[in-house]
């Protein structure tokens, strides 16, 4: 403290006769004594700080880039010497006002470094009034820079930043404020769910261009949350939570709406995972309507083949994975997404797609852990499965029709040996698939390999090979076990493709 005195006496006195960056590295040398000699007095550095502040607010024009340097210097100083406490950086009153004397680019440059220090350190915020001061510290990494003055107004509905989103410093940065939002950690539901609605209002004020990457984390800290507190409510000896596993849900479903149309594809993908969160919940309206949102994100603003077709993939597995759905409910959407299959651009993604969609219609239950009897019944609730062979069989005969129709492209054989795959799983659980209908699949496929000629795609003679050694592997195994009905069944596919030839 005297030598804070003595040297704001000396730049009082001499200030007129040196640079500012002369007086810059005063004040760090007084804040690196400190540091080393009285670390746990954080007051000197805060005094130090203030004196830099008032002396910088005397300076009549802006810092030039060696002045600036050297004040990014001062405020990262304490970091390394904080280490693992470096959120104390935010308990000094005047490093607001001393970050707010540099330019935005050496703001965000501090930022940088704080956040990764508290990365680098592991470093835990446990309370949303502490979230609320880091993120406020860090808004120039959150944010864009402001609009160059006389910059023309952005076109409307255009994204009015600046970034460059093939930027690969842009990219590191934002991904640095992701892995922040995993340092929002608390035991209890409440107040973790207080920190992750601190960070929404923060992350809210910057544009689409950066929301679309930051809110990304948030959504998934916050299903994860939720999954939490549905845990906790269910617990004797746990307190009843303030914030409830619904209002957790909804507040899910709010930023997950937020997110822009650029975004859709991500915004999807979180829409399912949320629906799958909410199902292990038993919160069946709520999983329902995140579906519903998701098909309706595919509907209005996914246009790329590829990208629909990706979705269904991940749609479907989402389906056929939940069970606190009613009958009526899965069958509405598992019926949703196979017409979507089945209106694909691509033939060969409608058969893969209609293919795969047919696992909706055959859905077992998941088997109890050892030790844990079955649940009985299984009521409405889908916790019973969905197994329905006719709606499997429909699926397949669309999906090989469709794959006949490949010939131009020259990929139906390849169809036809991934379908030939399907068939043969379903056909040890459902009399729908006959051994006639797969019998005579078989012979259309080797029909095709010997006329073929070569001009096959790579590895379909390998992958039809493949699918015989395990009908014959199959065969033995259940000549083993004196499984008569399924070997029976087995044969007669053999006398199907006999008797088509």
């Amino acid at each position: 403290a005297l030598l804070t005195k003595h040297s704001a006496e000396v730049v009082s006195a001499h200030g007129a006769g040196m640079a500012p960056a002369e007086v810059v590295q005063l004040h760090a040398a007084l804040v690196g004594f400190a540091l080393q000699a009285h670390p746990e007095r954080r007051e000197y550095v805060d005094e130090v700080f203030a004196a830099c502040v008032q002396y910088l607010g005397t300076v009549p024009r802006a810092l030039d880039a060696q002045t600036s340097k050297l004040v990014t210097q001062l405020l990262v100083a304490p970091l390394a010497a904080y280490g693992s406490d470096a959120l104390t950086v935010l308990s000094l009153q005047a490093c607001l006002p001393l970050r707010a004397c540099l330019r935005h680019a050496e703001q965000k440059a501090v930022a940088v470094d704080l956040v990764r220090a508290i990365i680098k350190y592991e470093t835990v915020v446990r309370e949303h009034t502490q979230a609320d001061q880091l993120l406020a510290f860090i808004e120039p990494l959150i944010c864009a820079p402001p609009r160059p003055e006389g910059a023309p107004p952005p076109a409307e509905g255009a994204d009015a930043e600046f970034d460059d989103d093939d930027d690969e410093d842009f990219r590191e940065e934002q991904g640095l404020v992701c892995r922040l939002l995993h340092s929002f950690r608390h035991e209890d539901t409440d107040k973790a769910g207080r920190m992750l609605d601190v960070a929404r209002t923060h992350l809210a004020k910057a544009g689409p261009h950066r929301t679309r990457r930051t809110m990304v984390p948030l959504v998934l800290r916050c299903i994860e949350l939720a999954t939490r507190i549905h845990a906790r409510a269910a617990s004797p000896d746990a307190s009843p939570p303030v914030v409830s596993c619904k209002k957790m849900f909804e507040f899910v479903h709010r930023t997950i709406s937020d997110f822009p149309p650029e975004a859709a594809e991500v915004a999807l993908r979180l829409h399912l995972q949320a629906a799958q969160a909410a199902d292990s919940c038993a919160l069946e309206q709520i999983a329902y309507e995140f579906v519903t949102q998701a098909f309706i994100l595919y509907e209005d603003e996914l246009s790329d083949s590829k990208a629909q077709h990706a979705a269904m993939a991940i749609a479907v597995g989402t389906l056929r994975s939940m069970r606190s759905l009613s009958t009526e409910n899965y069958e509405t959407l598992a019926m949703k997404a196979t017409q979507y299959s089945a209106k694909l651009l691509k033939k060969p993604d409608q058969c893969r797609a209609v293919a795969r969609a047919a696992h909706l219609f055959w859905a077992p239950a998941p088997r109890a852990p050892a030790g844990v009897a079955e649940a009985e019944g299984g009521g409405d609730g889908g916790g019973g499965g969905h197994l329905d062979g006719t709606r499997v069989r429909e699926c397949l005969q669309r999906a090989l029709k469709t794959a006949d129709a490949c010939k131009v492209s020259n990929q139906h054989v390849s169809l036809f040996v991934e379908l030939l795959d399907e068939q043969l799983y379903y056909f040890e659980h459902t009399e729908e698939v006959a051994p006639k209908t797969v019998g005579m699949l078989m012979s259309l496929i080797e029909e095709h390999l010997a006329t073929a000629a070569g001009a096959l795609p790579s590895g379909v003679r390998e992958h039809y090979a493949n699918v015989q050694q395990h009908v014959e592997a199959r065969k033995a195994v259940l000549r083993q076990d004196g499984n008569a009905d399924m070997l029976r069944r087995y044969d007669e596919i053999a006398t199907a493709r006999e008797s088509h030839e």
